[in-house]
């Protein structure tokens, strides 16, 4: 077989005219990545296409999934540099349209609103990982974010996201030996659309293995000096981010804060000189607090009994460290919201809100996180501070559906439901959970409400007529072990305490 470029340049032009939603996946890939090879329309005919035969190419044959047309759907994908399937047309722009937004989220991202656009719009193997996303986006919408094995078995999206995984991997390894710049970032941007891909199919284990890969490429390039210059300050942004989550779940994690194999030391907050002026500097003193704290927690949730004892010291200085970082940047940001708030616009007041959200929950994470059994009742107000706030916001948060990359209420909802002393706030915040299904990066309020539901139970055995009222149907439970199960395959032990198998309910 002859031997194809598959490196496009953003020049390329779309051939004119239309090519058959059915053809040959050989005839597809060759107007795909060289459309001058190529000026015939693909005839279909059974087993093998004529024209490849004709040709001397061997026939690739043609996809045995298809998606289902979708009545309302316009198909309004923006023209690329090559010919598309119209499945690949809606799933792309259901990706542009619907997808970035919700990555976006409540913030301006140059990753998905710029970059991941851009890329997609030049680079194959990122355009069929962008369809791979989109139709899997689709398909757990359809089931309110919950994929579980059963509801993959049969679903023409899911095998289609499969198709278009498999075509990004291909173009890929045919690059792996190139030497062209652009390669690290459009593997890192492949990676990331993998993971995220991989959490909404509940493939954790996946996921987990996808972050590694990508956060050794990141750290290789930043031991060697060459991450600035070779990888996009938003994708090392995503990548950090997913890496202090994943504390949370794995002890390989994080990476990123690792000097050499040996653990960064504690990064205090410090304001910037004259306070804060602007929304990004804001999300950059929370996030040296996120990056300090995240681990902390998750450290300290993995030590029980003599562990706990032996290490309480140390923890404790580390605590009140980081209480006192979040005091000084509390100083600072009511300081900011009100000078500031009132110019800012709609979208950006959201994000200083959800800030304030972010502030309560953290500190109230860390006034709890060394406490082991039955959480003093004088805290009480504090969850009740806390979840008031979330509630009064749901409806504005809920805007935003599906895949969100900032953190927003899942963890702290979960706080709230899994260690608050009062029977009725938990319940009310396992509502908040369930009343919008979402993804935050690997969290999934589904999965942290169904954990908590079955933590209430356990700590409020004679509460059966309060907890009657959050029932869980047999798919839940389905969608519960097929998730912690793949967590468990991917990180071992578990980091969080209620990821523990024994909290699993039965298989239905």
């Amino acid at each position: 077989m002859a031997q194809v470029q598959l490196i496009l340049s953003s020049n390329h032009r779309k051939r004119t005219g239309t090519r058959s939603r059915t053809g040959c996946r050989t005839c597809r890939t060759f107007s795909f990545n060289a459309p001058r090879l190529r000026r015939i329309k693909c005839d279909e005919s059974p087993g093998q296409c004529n024209n490849c035969v004709s040709a001397n190419w061997k026939c690739d044959g043609y996809d045995p999934y298809r998606l289902p047309q979708r009545a309302g759907l316009q198909d309004i994908g923006t023209r690329l540099g090559w010919t598309m399937t119209s499945d690949e047309h809606r799933c792309y722009s259901y990706f542009q349209y619907r997808s970035v937004a919700n990555l976006a989220g409540f913030f301006d991202s140059p990753l998905w609103q710029h970059l991941a656009l851009q890329m997609s719009r030049s680079d194959p193997a990122v355009f069929h990982a962008v369809i791979m996303l989109s139709a899997a986006h689709q398909e757990s919408e359809r089931h309110d974010m919950q994929i579980s094995k059963r509801t993959r078995i049969g679903s023409p999206r899911y095998y289609f996201s499969l198709q278009q995984s498999m075509r990004a991997i291909a173009l890929l390894n045919h690059r792996r030996n190139s030497q062209d710049p652009q390669l690290r970032q459009v593997l890192l941007l492949c990676c990331l659309l993998f993971i995220l891909f991989d959490v909404l199919v509940a493939q954790y284990d996946s996921a987990f293995t996808h972050l590694h890969g990508g956060l050794r490429i990141l750290k290789e390039l930043e031991i060697q000096g060459k991450l600035e210059s070779e990888v996009a300050p938003s994708i090392v942004a995503a990548f950090r981010r997913l890496d202090i989550q994943a504390s949370l779940y794995d002890t390989r994690f994080p990476i990123l804060s690792l000097e050499y194999g040996q653990r960064s030391p504690f990064k205090s907050f410090e304001a910037p000189t004259g306070g804060f002026t602007s929304l990004d500097q804001v999300r950059e003193g929370l996030a040296v607090m996120f990056e300090a704290g995240i681990p902390f927690y998750a450290r300290s949730w993995s030590l029980n009994g003599p562990d706990m004892e032996a290490n309480y010291e140390s923890l404790y200085l580390t605590q009140r460290r980081l209480l006192g970082g979040f005091a000084q940047f509390d100083l600072h940001f009511k300081s900011f919201y009100a000078r500031i708030y009132h110019q800012l616009n709609e979208k950006e007041q959201m994000g200083a809100d959800i800030v304030q959200l972010l502030y309560l929950g953290h500190t109230l994470s860390l006034e709890t996180v060394l406490i082991r059994g039955p959480v003093l009742d004088e805290l009480v107000p504090d969850f009740l501070a806390l979840l008031q706030a979330h509630e009064n916001k749901i409806d504005k948060l809920r805007s935003t559906s599906g895949l969100v990359m900032d953190h927003v209420i899942i963890a702290h909802m979960y706080l709230v439901a899994t260690q608050c002393p009062d029977v009725d706030m938990r319940i009310r915040a396992i509502h908040l959970l369930r009343s919008w299904p979402h993804y935050e990066g690997l969290h999934s309020s589904n999965v942290m409400a169904l954990m908590a539901l079955n933590a209430l139970r356990r700590d409020f055995p004679n509460e059966d007529k309060a907890i009657s009222m959050l029932q869980t149907t047999e798919a839940e439970d389905q969608f519960l072990v097929d998730s912690l199960e793949s967590i468990k395959a991917g990180a071992g032990e578990p980091t969080i305490p209620l990821l523990r198998m024994s909290e699993l309910p039965s298989r239905p």
